[in-house]
């Protein structure tokens, strides 16, 4: 993409009677300012941003570019998520086994491999990373060999810092 999507297109979209606005479920998408009552659907203003784009109209054509740009993020995401069942490392470093997985309203849980305690996380904020039975298990005996500051320096902490976040944050 030559020009990415600015906060200057955004207010001129909003005065055309269109944005580029994320859904409940975090995609985005080109919808109708419903605040301009300029057009009747959603349809309606993507019918329109598509015509002006075809006519080369640079903010347009940028509009058309950065939804299509995040939906091909948004496919790699989709592909990634956590799923019942799946192994993932919690926003603390712990594997775990998912056992709820609700990505509409943000939440993740799972079974600990290591203590088989229950914790929760935010999907959007805690970004739980998605890994293989494997990995799970390599990290499951990383943790009950060296502790949580082990699994923090594999994760690329160093020691004294990690010793030091501990001493902090964690007890």
């Amino acid at each position: 993409m030559k020009n990415k999507w600015t906060k200057k297109d955004d207010k001129n979209s909003l005065k055309e009677g269109w944005g580029i606005f994320e859904q409940d479920d975090g995609v985005i998408s080109i919808l109708k300012y419903d605040e301009a009552n300029i057009f009747n659907s959603d349809c309606q203003a993507r019918a329109y941003v598509n015509k002006m784009a075809k006519q080369n109209s640079p903010m347009h054509v940028r509009a058309i570019e950065e939804v299509k740009s995040y939906q091909k993020l948004n496919k790699v995401k989709i592909a990634n998520r956590i799923k019942i069942g799946d192994y993932y490392i919690d926003c603390g470093l712990v594997p775990r086994i998912c056992t709820t997985s609700d990505y509409k309203n943000d939440d993740i849980g799972g079974t600990s491999l290591v203590n088989s305690s229950e914790g929760y996380c935010s999907i959007r904020h805690c970004a739980p990373e998605k890994v293989t039975k494997k990995k799970a298990e390599e990290l499951k005996k990383l943790w009950i060999d060296k502790g949580e500051i082990g699994v923090m320096i594999w994760r690329g902490w160093i020691e004294e810092d990690a010793k030091e976040f501990i001493k902090n944050w964690r007890k």
